[in-house]
């Protein structure tokens, strides 16, 4: 060899113990690592731009080095770029010197190429007469379609994806901001809508348990026992005719005041009549059995009172007009019950009696008395025949089939006028009361039957209610049975005459009298609470 020869084998060698100081170290076993950094390479200002390749396994392809060329070639691994395959160098045929030259030769093969060595083995060329680039294939032999290429995933963007990451969010943060506003604003609507609904139901519950307040309170006002007169009476009006007597007028009008009562005036079509009319707040209900209020409204009552003084009344009897008065009242008011209401008859038929005493008495004085004698007497009363006024009262009474009621003074009139007013008031409230215990077979009127002072006084009231069961019986049969119960076991166990020899009672206190109890009370008490038939009618 000539010494350029051996200069530049020289250089070879310290560049090769540089990086190796074991040239004739086995290969390491590969680590895998994230890809490499690329590491710069030192070129010569003469050497040619190195060839860039899609195969990320393959080593770079080495170039001549000129001759003037003092620095030595160092062969690094470059990462794979992107981009369009690179356009093949012209082949130069330079002399590679065999100690130099560590890089494999490329081949065009099927598969993939073989795996890049990181440690240079100097006994692979040491023959430099079979280093010669002869044996290389070519470069525009490769067929850039059958190399594998490099997954994707193991490619480097993350400066791209890292400028597209923060450019996406500042358009996101300012929607995201904008549709946080409109949540807010939404969530504040719903908020104050859910509020006011809130607010709104509270006012409809309260308003509704106002009204039910409203509405038991009006129940329970219409429910009260109307048959007692100082609660009914103020439902009535009163319509006064206005051809009555001034007197009987002002003395009612003063009368009807204290009770709450209305009264107007009217044109009656025959005189003196008075009627009366209702103001209903309640209905009956039979389904439920109560009273439920109803709108206020205006009823006239069936009954028409006809004031008559007994003058009047007399005139109208000697007349025999008292069935053309009767026919006119059904005339005007139909369907009515009719009441006559007659002032000072009695008093006048006892005036009447006293006139026939006294004329009949005249007469016999006046035929002891001197014929000579002529004295000029008052003009005498003429008697009116009692008969024919009580036939004209039993003819208003029969056949026209009306209530007739006297009173002796006008004040007594007005009194009576009110008494018709409050009875009038509690028809409607008895009759639904009598339609209601219909099935009693017994009066239930008020104050009928007698309430006891304890639970003994109470069962003896009961037994005594028992037709034919007197005080001593009824005391000797509580004594004898001090339950109902235990009455009704000793009936159902002995039969009807489990009663009859019971001891009677003196009195409440206990004494016995020798009396007992027959054997009619006892079947009559066995029948009374053993009977299971409703229609019933033993007491």
């Amino acid at each position: 060899m000539g010494p350029a020869n051996d200069a530049r084998t020289k250089s070879t060698e310290q560049t090769i113990e540089a990086e190796d100081s074991d040239p004739f170290a086995s290969s390491p076993t590969p680590v895998r690592c994230s890809p490499p950094k690329p590491v710069v390479k030192p070129i010569s200002r003469t050497a040619a731009r190195p060839i860039d390749s899609s195969d990320p396994f393959a080593s770079s392809p080495h170039q001549s080095v000129p001759t003037t060329s003092k620095e030595p070639d160092i062969i690094i691994t470059s990462p794979p770029a992107r981009g369009p395959a690179p356009k093949p160098l012209p082949k130069k045929n330079a002399t590679w010197d065999p100690i130099s030259s560590s890089a494999p030769e490329i081949f065009s093969f099927d598969s993939s190429p073989p795996k890049k060595r990181d440690v240079i083995n100097i006994d692979d060329d040491s023959n430099g007469e079979n280093g010669s680039d002869d044996d290389l294939p070519d470069i525009s032999s490769f067929d850039v379609s059958k190399m594998r290429r490099r997954s994707q995933l193991q490619r480097s963007q993350s400066d791209v994806i890292g400028s597209r990451s923060r450019a996406k969010p500042t358009a996101s943060n300012k929607q995201s901001a904008a549709d946080k506003t409109r949540e807010k604003e939404a969530k504040a609507a719903a908020k104050e809508l859910e509020k006011e609904a809130k607010k709104r139901e509270k006012q409809e519950a309260k308003e509704a348990k106002l009204r039910e307040k409203q509405r038991n309170a009006a129940l329970a006002e219409v429910n009260k026992l109307r048959t007692d007169k100082k609660i009914s009476t103020p439902e009535m009006m009163v319509d006064i005719p206005s051809s009555l007597n001034s007197t009987v007028t002002t003395a009612l009008q003063t009368m009807l005041e204290p009770f709450d009562v209305q009264y107007t005036t009217w044109d009656s079509p025959v005189e003196n009549v008075i009627k009366w009319r209702r103001k209903v707040r309640s209905r009956y209900n039979d389904d439920l059995g109560l009273w439920e209020p109803i709108p206020l409204r205006l009823q006239d009552e069936k009954h028409a009172l006809v004031v008559m003084h007994s003058d009047e009344f007399v005139k109208i009897a000697l007349d025999d007009g008292v069935s053309p008065h009767a026919e006119k009242m059904k005339k005007h008011f139909p369907e009515h019950h009719i009441v006559y209401l007659i002032e000072g008859l009695t008093p006048w038929m006892r005036k009447n009696r006293n006139l026939r005493n006294r004329q009949f008495a005249s007469t016999v004085r006046a035929q002891e008395a001197n014929t000579g004698a002529n004295r000029r007497n008052k003009p005498a009363q003429e008697y009116v025949p009692e008969e024919k006024i009580e036939d004209a009262l039993l003819q208003l009474q029969v056949m026209h089939e009306v209530l007739i009621h006297h009173t002796m003074i006008p004040m007594e009139t007005a009194e009576q006028i009110l008494t018709f007013t409050q009875h009038i008031s509690t028809i409607p409230y008895r009759k639904q009361r009598d339609q209601a215990t219909l099935g009693a077979g017994f009066c239930m009127e008020s104050g009928q039957v007698k309430t006891g002072e304890d639970t003994h006084d109470t069962y003896v009231r009961m037994l005594q209610e028992i037709v034919r069961v007197t005080a001593p019986i009824a005391y000797g049969v509580a004594n004898e049975f001090n339950t109902v119960s235990k009455l009704v076991e000793g009936l159902e166990t002995r039969g009807p005459t489990r009663l009859e020899g019971v001891k009677k009672m003196a009195n409440k206190d206990g004494a016995y009298s020798d009396r007992t109890v027959g054997q009619a009370v006892s079947r009559r008490m066995y029948k009374v609470f053993t009977g299971v038939d409703e229609t019933s009618t033993d007491v």
